[in-house]
């Protein structure tokens, strides 16, 4: 596998020459050149097909250095635009020294390179603009800016074929993109994105084998990860594009154990100077902010091209508490400082491409951290506004832009203070997509009650963003990402505070993911420096597999039996406070329950038949039948028990039965009654035996015009079913084959009339043989 930046010009995206083989598969690329450009056409490696990456190398005028002379990054502006029709597309180009520098660690060289992922097979047209000019790159695009130089001007044609690639691989899927919902979507295959994966290390850049870094004397001095545990995994797992004679090999293999394990997301800060780590930043110096690493930087690329492949989405944090003002500070301005901008644009630059990224502004940002360093200072409103405005304009793939949070305690730096102005009605920050939560430190063996309960804390500031977002017109993709104290964070398996990560299962991943949410990322606390690391110091994400298993079944739940773009959280319709629920009221319910006593659910006014299963969120598997195959409308109802173990936590998946696929199964069955709905006598509605002996019969009454206990009845069940049953006027129980009631000789009954259905659930396959319905007006 070849990284997404090439080893060397001329090599494709699967490593092949690119010109012979572009030319073997009949794509073109034409050239033409404006006056002031070089005569020399770009080398395009990569593959021309729709989702992937096209890398356009081009030959610059003269030599520079990142180290020294004029500036590269600051002094110089690439840009090259691409055109299909109507559409157009600026993608920021960069330095590229000699245009190897992942293996040569070169620092000056005359190579400028642009990433380029076309989303649809056809002709893009596309031009370059290469301007000098002093602070030209940061500033505000204006005609004639800057002087033109090299190969301003050059332009040609791509000829971009159609995918081949499964939408069910991470270049099928397609471009992970904000839509205007609290789901992120694959511009490819629409799917909706659901996350899970690890939080921890957030220094997870700071890696042995990248050039140039170091450590600086942060929590855990002289500290640089290796990875080593996971070696054999790269091995194991097919290898990835290492650097320097097979650096990178822990970093990489670590990455694919974690794709090997569901999970797809990870959380990477790409500035801890001056923060808790002190060891990761992309320049050449650790405090010049106006100069990048080049070969540092293309080795970050690999690795981050080598998550994409695994299916795994990037979550770039720009800039952690501790710096969150160190740009502005190093300036000495107020606002929006130039070397801020210059590095946002690096940062799209080189890694935009990225099919699943997600900005996120800062970690805690807000929040002073109770110092007064000033490189510390919380970051304003009109700042957070600026900068996602400055990203928004500057990233042609429109990636989402979120901002993490401290939970408190200081009134104006915790997600009111901070979130709270973002979503006001009358002015939306349209260009931030999201909030990345950070939960309240609550101690996890606290009493349990909704009020203080870290779960409906963190589940209900879950709902709260997504619908405040919702109620100002730009709906918030909300996830989970920081857990519990500081130090205990996300235990490893089996450690004595949460052997089985109930807490987290339960609080964290369910609770996000039952409000709405986006999903979780697991933070690993403090306390577990020395033995299975800590948000510093992690080396092997294999102390925590029990929790991605559990993070993994939760994901595979929700795509294959959960609509979540039609379901809403609607925790009221379960009397169970501790209950969570998704609904799509009159259609669809997931109910999630931490222990099971009396589960019931409220279905509504509608008259309706559902079909009740039950999930294992601890183990995963095929839903399982419970007490009830089904329950009926109107009301609140019970949903029956679940057949595993009742003091522990289930899902409960209630779907309408007439909108389960395969409904309907040849032929009916009817529901006969043994006369008219005469008052002050006694009606029996009687439902035939089945054909088929595994099928349940299923009744159903209502009474639309009554109170909903107003009657009362004898049921009397066939005898091949399990028959429980509640009689509570409103008929609503399986395995019924025959009904009696009582019909009171009450006047005011005449005019009204009941509503008998009756049906068949098959479950192999899945059908129901339905009637039409019965319609008895009361009569004397």
């Amino acid at each position: 596998m070849r990284p997404t930046h090439p080893p060397a010009c001329g090599r494709g995206e699967d490593g092949s020459p690119s010109s012979r083989r572009f030319a073997a598969a009949g794509l073109l690329l034409a050239l033409t050149f404006g006056p002031a450009a070089a005569a020399q056409a770009p080398q395009v490696s990569g593959n021309l097909r729709a989702g992937h990456v096209v890398t356009m190398t081009f030959e610059g005028p003269r030599t520079l250095d990142e180290a020294a002379g004029d500036n590269p990054f600051l002094d110089r502006r690439f840009d090259v635009t691409f055109r299909q029709g109507a559409r157009e597309l600026v993608v920021p180009g960069y330095f590229a020294a000699d245009g190897d520098a992942a293996e040569t660690g070169a620092t000056a060289g005359a190579k400028w390179r642009v990433h380029f992922v076309p989303d649809s097979a056809g002709t893009w047209a596309w031009q370059a603009s290469f301007r000098a000019g002093t602070r030209v790159a940061v500033a505000a695009p204006v005609a004639g800016l800057g002087t033109s130089i090299g190969f301003d001007g050059a332009q040609g044609t791509l000829e971009i074929v159609a995918s081949s690639d499964p939408l069910d691989s991470p270049r099928g899927r397609g471009m992970l993109r904000y839509v205007g919902e609290r789901y992120l979507r694959f511009s490819g295959s629409g799917e909706v994105f659901l996350e899970a994966g690890p939080n921890s290390p957030e220094n997870l850049l700071a890696f042995e084998d990248f050039d140039g870094t170091r450590d600086l004397g942060g929590v855990v001095p002289g500290f640089l990860h290796r990875f080593d545990p996971h070696v054999a995994d790269f091995v194991r797992l097919g290898g990835g594009p290492t650097w320097q004679g097979g650096r990178g090999a822990g970093l990489l293999g670590a990455l694919s154990y974690l794709g090997e394990q569901g999970m797809n997301s990870i959380y990477a800060i790409l500035l801890t100077r001056h923060g808790d780590g002190d060891d990761v930043w992309p320049w050449r110096s650790p405090d010049d902010p106006w100069r990048y690493d080049c070969s540092k930087l293309d080795q970050w690329a690999r690795v981050f091209h080598h998550a994409t492949e695994r299916g795994i989405h990037l979550q770039l944090v720009l800039t952690e508490t501790e710096n969150e003002s160190f740009f502005e500070v190093f300036e000495g301005v107020s606002g929006f400082a130039d070397s801020r901008k210059l590095y946002y644009r690096e940062m799209v630059a080189r890694f935009g491409h990225s099919l699943a990224l997600t900005w996120n502004l800062g970690e805690e940002n807000g929040w002073d951290d109770w110092s007064r360093t000033s490189f510390r200072a919380p970051n304003t409103e009109a700042q957070r506004r600026a900068f996602s405005g400055w990203i928004d304009d500057l990233d042609p793939w429109d990636h989402p832009v979120v901002v993490h949070t401290y939970h408190g305690p200081r009134a104006g730096q915790d997600q009111d203070g901070v979130y709270g102005p973002l979503t006001d009605p009358a002015n939306p920050a349209r260009s931030i997509d999201g909030a990345s939560l950070q939960g309240p430190f609550v101690p996890a063996d606290s009493v349990r009650a909704p009020s203080d309960d870290p779960a409906r804390n963190n589940h209900a500031k879950v709902r709260h963003w997504i619908e405040r977002s919702a109620a100002a017109g730009h709906p918030w993709v909300v996830g989970h990402h920081e857990q519990l104290t500081a130090a205990q964070g996300t235990a490893p398996d089996g450690d004595a505070r949460d052997p089985d990560h109930d807490v987290i299962r339960q609080d964290v991943l369910w609770g996000t993911l039952m409000a709405g949410g986006s999903g979780a990322q697991f933070y690993f606390g403090y306390d577990y420096r020395g033995t299975s690391g800590d948000d510093l110091t992690t080396e092997s994400f294999r102390h925590r597999e029990d929790l991605w298993r559990q993070a993994r079944t939760a994901l595979e739940f929700f795509r294959e039996h959960v609509p979540v773009d039609r379901l809403d959280c609607r925790d009221e319709l379960v009397a169970d406070p501790m209950a969570y629920c998704l609904a799509a009221p009159g259609d669809h319910y997931i109910v999630y329950f931490r222990g099971i006593d009396e589960p019931s659910l409220d279905l509504g006014t509608e008259l309706h038949s559902y079909e009740v299963l039950w999930f294992d969120p601890r183990h995963g598997g095929a839903l399982q039948a419970g007490s009830h195959h089904a329950v009926a409308g109107p009301g609140v109802r019970s949903l029956g028990l679940p057949a595993g173990d009742r003091a522990r936590d289930w899902v409960a998946v209630v779907r309408r039965i007439d909108q389960i696929a395969g409904s309907g199964c040849q032929g009916s069955e009817f529901v006969s009654a043994s006369g008219p709905a005469r008052l002050g006598t006694v009606l029996g509605l009687d439902l035939p035996a089945p054909s088929d002996p595994r099928a349940t019969p299923l009744m159903v009454l209502g009474f639309p015009r009554l109170q909903p206990d107003y009657l009362t009845g004898q049921l009397a069940c066939h005898a091949s079913t399990d028959c429980r049953i509640e009689v509570d006027g409103v008929v609503h129980e399986l395995g019924i084959a025959r009904i009696v009631l009582d019909l009171p000789g009450d006047p005011s009954l005449l005019g009204n009339e009941l509503i008998v259905q009756g049906a068949h659930l098959h479950t192999e396959p899945t059908c129901l043989e339905v009637t039409g319905a019965l319609r008895l007006p009361f009569v004397w």
